[in-house]
């Protein structure tokens, strides 16, 4: 019996050697795989990677990567049908691997959005949406019998390519070079279309010169209309993200519809959303201008970062005046961090902290030569109410007249107005909100 016991221990544990052996093997199979990819010897990368995917297929994750680099390689080689065969292989594991959108593996993540956008566009073109005659009503006819000698309706030809299209479907087609000589051709002949431009900032982007893309396409983003201008911000905000920009890229990102396009970036944006709320985190815990500066530097262009620093630091300091006002007085340094939300709230902070003074001095100088916004009524909302409890009604007065025009019917400012016509003498009896 005891020979038996011995026997059987050696047997597993010589099977657990042997197996981590396997696994091993299809690891390191793996890791080759994706070395072959970025040395661009996609057919041998594509023959490791599939004996690597036999022996992982019990690790999704693991699989959910392998996908990727297997898709790539066979796009490069133009093996459309085997890219989207991949592509059904990665979806079809989606529900044994976290939710959400893809990770994509960072260094490959670059062509993997030029692969998609590539293959949604090919798509586009060999499945053309139907277009009804103008003009033309659908009568329904009741049912007779065909004749003989009557043809079958032949079916609807695909729109021919435009200039524009010819060209764009060259760029995002991988013939970059084709695309920029076709491109300089169709200049010529429309100096004036903007469009031209939005061609410029896709070969530029595909040639991964991305501050090229975010100058040409800023250049011409207002003369866009529909589909191109979401265009346009699809490309920005990769070529933001790309140059770590993840203010820009956020905000370009909300300017676009909800399309194919934005689906597609959602990777990118919970990316930036996750990231941008850990380094808030950490700037509330540790709060020093010197990295806020930083952090104003790494979102460049969002203005609501402030206010979710200060809304942050008052959960985690709440009645450590020092620290608070700190923030509000650091994140005035920026201007381009702030929006109206921010003032507001460090506003009503300071008035609560007895410093209604300094309170409508930032106002002041936040409402200086800037335009009148809608965005901006809470911040005048609570101009009125602090000049109206400093016992300055004829200020507050223009203020609450300004929130009416901004927003009528805005929060109880009718309240105010009508008591200060009926109570001239007692214009103060409304103080601020605690």
């Amino acid at each position: 019996m005891r020979k038996t016991i011995v026997f059987l221990s050696i047997f597993f544990l010589s099977w657990g050697v042997i197996g981590a052996q396997v696994d091993q093997f299809y690891n390191q199979a793996f890791e080759a795989g994706k070395k072959l990819v970025q040395q661009k010897d996609y057919q041998a990368a594509i023959e490791r990677l599939q004996v690597a995917e036999f022996g992982l297929m019990d690790v999704p994750k693991i699989l959910e990567e392998l996908y990727f680099y297997t898709a790539l390689a066979y796009y490069k080689l133009d093996q459309l049908e085997d890219v989207r065969q991949t592509l059904k292989k990665l979806k079809a594991i989606a529900g044994t691997i976290d939710p959400g959108p893809y990770s994509f593996p960072s260094d490959i993540e670059k062509d993997l959005y030029k692969m998609l956008e590539a293959l949604n566009y090919i798509s586009s073109k060999l499945s053309p949406p139907k277009v009804k005659e103008p003009g033309k009503k659908v009568v329904k006819k009741k049912a007779v019998e065909k004749k003989p000698e009557v043809t079958a309706t032949p079916p609807e030809e695909a729109p021919k390519l435009t200039g524009f299209d010819q060209v764009r479907e060259l760029i995002v087609g991988k013939d970059v070079k084709e695309g920029a000589r076709q491109l300089k051709k169709l200049k010529k002949k429309n100096r004036n279309d903007p469009r031209m431009a939005l061609l410029e900032g896709l070969l530029s982007f595909y040639q991964e010169k991305y501050q090229d893309v975010i100058q040409q396409l800023l250049a011409i983003y207002n003369n866009l209309d529909g589909e191109y201008r979401d265009e346009a911000s699809y490309y920005l905000v990769l070529s933001y993200y790309f140059e770590k920009n993840y203010g820009q890229a956020l905000a370009y990102y909300q300017k676009i519809g909800e399309s194919r396009n934005k689906k597609q970036l959602k990777t990118i944006y919970n990316k930036i959303v996750t990231g941008r709320q850990a380094d808030i985190d950490q700037l509330a815990e540790n709060f020093s201008i010197g990295e806020l500066e930083k952090l104003v530097a790494r979102y460049s262009g969002d203005q609501f970062l402030c206010e979710s620093i200060f809304q942050r630091i008052l959960e985690l300091h709440k009645g450590d005046n020092s620290s608070i006002e700190s923030v509000i007085y650091g994140c005035l340094r920026f201007p381009s961090a702030i929006n109206g939300n921010f003032i507001a709230s460090a506003a009503i902070y300071l008035e609560n902290a007895g410093k209604a003074g300094t309170a409508v001095k930032i106002i002041t100088k936040y409402l200086n030569n800037r335009p009148l916004d809608e965005n901006d009524t809470e911040v005048y909302y609570q101009l009125g109410k602090l000049y109206l409890a400093m016992s300055a009604p004829d200020r507050a007065l223009k203020e609450f007249n300004i929130v009416l025009k901004l927003k009528p019917g805005y929060k109880d400012v009718r309240k105010y107005i009508e008591e200060m016509k009926r109570n001239p003498k007692n214009r103060n009896k409304y103080r601020s909100d605690k």
